[in-house]
């Protein structure tokens, strides 16, 4: 390259010379699966990173940093990221080293289960990026949870999160 000045008194060129540098890019899926349970139970649901081409992921991309919303009536997240709830939606900010990114298990999210307001949760990733010195590309893969053992008979029975407690039938039994 070089670089060429008219605009002093002694017109001057200069050449420089350098390196580049070979880009980095790799194209993965961040993906929550599809989990089914009971109520009461304590669930693990593991965030996946798949798809890497590249042996030095973990090299090139340090964290990624993801915001991901469930419904928080029937999912009670017993981790330590930051977690807010909003009326029946509860979202978490989580950044997630991947470092020890391992089977493509980026980090596993653990949960209490109940008899919420509903039967199925969207686990919905919201947001995601990234740091490090490579450039990534993500797919986004939400998942859901089913509570199951639910009674369908009639028709389901869910708690209204108004904060009103009141009985159905107040009628004595004949």
């Amino acid at each position: 390259m070089s670089v060429s000045d008219n605009l002093q008194i002694v017109p001057c060129e200069i050449n420089l010379k350098g390196r580049g540098v070979e880009p980095w890019i790799d194209t993965v899926s961040i993906r929550l699966p599809n989990v089914d349970d009971g109520i009461g139970k304590l669930i693990s649901i593991p965030i996946l990173v798949e798809g890497i081409t590249k042996n030095d992921f973990k090299d090139m991309i340090d964290t990624i940093y993801s915001e991901i919303s469930y419904n928080s009536t029937i999912l009670e997240y017993l981790g330590n990221s930051q977690n807010s709830i909003e009326g029946s939606l509860g979202k978490l900010i989580l950044f997630m080293s991947t470092e020890n990114l391992s089977d493509s298990v980026l980090f596993i999210l653990n949960f209490r289960t109940g008899l919420g307001n509903d039967s199925i949760s969207e686990l919905k990733i919201d947001s995601v990026s990234y740091s490090g010195k490579g450039t990534l590309l993500i797919n986004i893969i939400d998942g859901k949870f089913i509570l199951e053992g639910i009674c369908k008979k009639g028709k389901p029975r869910f708690f209204i999160q108004d904060g009103i407690i009141s009985l159905s039938q107040n009628k004595p039994n004949p």
